[in-house]
């Protein structure tokens, strides 16, 4: 044996050279292989080339290695000695965490092949059987040896001292992901207990589904597998509450709709279902559910799954947890019970059922008791500073009805995440999770700082490229006309003053049509408007005298040259004028205007103010078509309103001196056709006012528009002399 021992010791010891596999191979499936001494030489060889200097422990990376060459042989020669050899090697009484997490993968992918063995594959020597010293059994094959193995493991897995902490309900997901890729990086217990309970569940199934021509083996396998889950759920959990293991096993739908199967969560569901049973008839009972424990929103969530059979199962679990004295838990379970039918046939209605629960006005302590229940639930929807798929799901699909302000713990982290969006993209769970709460704010939460600062810190949200940023389309979207106008003074106020700064300053084309669709939809007082104007013109103030006349004319242009030769930035290239073009282009075809009649003087002070600068420049002249355009507009909305104190208001601040000195003064043919179409309505307003610049215009008409051969210009003259004509004779009558 010692010759045996030394021979495989040299040969482990190549195991990273060119050959091994081949050489192995040839040796495992030699004669030699059928010696008890064979066995005994790995055992020694084994823990000499794989102990570590310092723990005098088998080294994980070495068994991993031989393992898994042990097992491609195995499954590639379908040889009797090769598979002895690697059930072997499963059993050689190891008791470290990160040698059962390799054993744990290898004896998962031989029970995922299992199903696709015939009888014939199956058979075992009888010498193999004793010379691995297995106890006596009926059937000595491969499916013995399998289950004896996987019954060693277990007892192995028992053996590990380290504990199991509960994991909360955002880290289902990830630790079921984990454990279905369990490798050597981070090898923990929980991890190793999920990935066998799997392989457990997935064996149960292979029984029920598989070996269709063998009922005897069926019949074995289906008797094997079930004493294993026995032993695992009596054993290997024995110091650890199901209820802090099984939730792991039951949401996998809504982490991989597409991937996911319902037959590993029906199957938990129905263990879940006989231990809650089972706790029900102890006296007195152990088990109690808190809010906090993941198993409850694991229980809510499955009444939303697309599974009616989960849906189902899931009602008669929930029917268990009813029936124990763990208030305020319990009594949201008797809820649900009473509406079990519709809970079972509609995966939607646990929305409306929670909205009913939650939203329904109580006495103050049921109140402040089911507030207590839903706000741990909320927070238990995230871990720390990070949000689950599952936590996304939950929220979507169970609580999303609630009023709003159930929603108030997830501020913290919301902000945080819109604070991050500068600097990175989002992950889609993060996305979800702002873009759902935003979706939530109110007229009345706006009142509250923090929410106010969030709002206004994602409406004016500017990225580098022009993609869209989802949290910020939520926001304009909730800008809607009883959204607006349930909001304070204050707030509507800087509402409109951000989003005319959002206006000149994106360079998103897809926000700027935002900016303008809200500014559509929403009323507008004159008295916001004005404070806007005002911030825009230097000279806004209507009591103030503005400069007027040629000399004031050659001095605004001559400042301006000056200003432009001496390098500094152009009147029109400022964030203020580009600020006051928005604002102008949304007067000119804005409809709802409350008191409009107060903006007239105002904008004549505008016009002033543009009159003096022009300088034959286009941005100039259209900004001066803007002002001109505005003015028609509200003249249009005030002459639909007019009163007669109103009227009178309106007379009082036109000054049609200015229309004719734009008409005078610019060059630009379309300024003045909008000059000459606001003197048309001017006319029927105020027709006294125009008597002394009659001539003016008539000049003007004769000079510029009878010139251009064009219907526009035609249709200009035809209402200016329609309109300003007979106006000028029934006042003169």
């Amino acid at each position: 044996m010692r010759t045996t021992a030394a021979v495989l010791h040299i040969l482990l010891m190549s195991l990273t050279e060119k050959g091994w596999s081949t050489l192995a191979g040839n040796i495992l499936k030699s004669d030699f292989c059928q010696k008890n001494s064979f066995f005994e030489a790995i055992r020694v060889a084994v823990l000499n080339k794989g102990k570590a200097s310092q723990d005098n422990k088998v080294s994980a990376k070495f068994f991993h290695d031989l393992l898994c060459v042990v097992e491609q042989i195995s499954d590639c020669e379908n040889t009797q000695s090769s598979s002895a050899v690697f059930y072997f090697l499963c059993t050689i009484g190891v008791d470290d965490l990160e040698l059962l997490t390799i054993i744990c993968n290898s004896l998962s992918q031989k029970s995922a092949n299992l199903k696709h063995k015939s009888s014939s594959d199956l058979s075992l020597n009888d010498g193999f059987y004793d010379l691995l010293q297995q106890p006596e059994t009926p059937d000595r094959d491969i499916i013995s040896l399998h289950f004896d193995t996987l019954r060693k493991f277990l007892e192995s897995v028992v053996s590990l001292k380290s504990d199991i902490s509960i994991p909360s309900f955002p880290q289902l997901g990830t630790l079921l992901q984990n454990a279905k890729r369990l490798d050597l990086t981070t090898p923990s217990k929980i991890s190793l207990l999920t990935k066998t309970f799997l392989s457990l569940l997935n064996l149960s199934e292979s029984a029920k589904t598989g070996y269709e021509n063998d009922e005897k083996l069926k019949s074995r396998i289906t008797a094997s597998v079930n004493s294993l889950i026995s032993l695992f759920l009596n054993e290997v959990l024995r110091s650890q509450s199901l209820l802090d293991f099984l939730p792991i096993f039951l949401c996998e739908e809504f982490i991989n709709p597409c991937l996911s199967s319902p037959v590993t969560c029906l199957q938990t569901l129905n263990i879940l279902k006989v231990f809650l049973h089972a706790t029900m008839n102890k006296v007195p009972a152990k088990a109690t559910i808190d809010a906090s424990h993941p198993i409850l929103p694991c229980l809510l969530l499955l009444c939303s799954s697309n599974h009616h059979n989960i849906r189902r199962i899931n009602m008669e679990s929930i029917q268990c947890v009813s029936s124990m004295k763990t208030n305020p838990v319990s009594s949201l379970m008797v809820h649900l019970t009473k509406h079990a039918e519709e809970l079972t046939s509609d995966p939607e209605y646990i929305l409306q059922c929670f909205a009913n629960y939650f939203n329904e006005k109580n006495k103050p302590a049921i109140k402040k008791s089911r507030h207590g229940l839903l706000k741990t639930l909320v927070q238990n929807m995230v871990n720390e500073s990070a949000v689950s798929k599952l936590g996304v799901a939950f929220m979507t699909r169970c609580i999303n009805k609630v009023d709003p302000f159930h929603f108030d713990p997830l501020l913290p982290l919301v902000t945080t995440f819109v604070d991050q969006s500068n600097v990175r993209t989002l992950d889609e769970n993060e996305a979800l999770l702002t873009t759902e709460w935003l979706q939530k704010l109110t007229p009345d939460s706006l009142n509250e700082t923090l929410k106010r600062e969030l709002f206004f810190k994602v409406l004016t949200f500017q990225t580098e490229d022009k993609s869209s940023y989802l949290p910020q389309n939520v926001v304009f979207n909730l800008i809607t006309k009883p959204f607006y106008t349930s909001l304070s003074d204050e707030i509507k106020q800087q509402l409109i003053s951000t989003l005319l700064d959002i206006g000149q300053s994106t360079a998103n084309p897809d926000v700027a049509k935002m900016v303008f669709k809200v500014f559509k939809v929403i009323p507008l007082r004159s008295n916001y408007i004005i404070k806007e104007l005002k911030k825009s013109f230097p000279s806004i103030d209507t009591k103030s005298t503005a400069p007027s006349g040629v000399i004031a004319a050659k001095r605004a242009r001559l400042s301006k040259s000056t200003s432009s030769e001496s390098g500094e930035v152009s009147e029109t290239e400022t964030p203020t004028w580009k600020r006051m073009i928005v604002l102008l282009e949304v007067l000119q075809h804005k409809k709802k205007i409350i008191k409009p009649k107060l903006l007239v003087a105002h904008l004549f002070t505008a016009l002033n103010w543009m009159i003096d600068l022009q300088t034959g420049n286009d941005v100039i002249d259209y900004g001066t078509q803007l002002v001109l355009g505005a003015l028609h507009n509200v003249f249009m909305i005030a002459k639909s309103k007019l009163g007669a104190k109103d009227d009178t208001d309106i007379r009082n601040s036109l000054r049609v001196e200015l229309l004719v000195k734009c008409i005078q003064t610019s060059g630009n043919t379309q300024t003045c056709q909008h000059a000459v179409v606001l003197l048309a309505e001017a006319a029927s307003i105020c027709p006294e006012k125009l008597l002394h610049s009659v001539m003016s215009i008539f000049t003007f008409m004769g000079s510029n528009l009878l010139r251009r051969d064009d219907s526009y210009s035609f249709q200009i003259i035809t209402k200016t002399i329609h309109t300003v004509v007979p106006a000028l004779l029934q006042h003169m009558v």
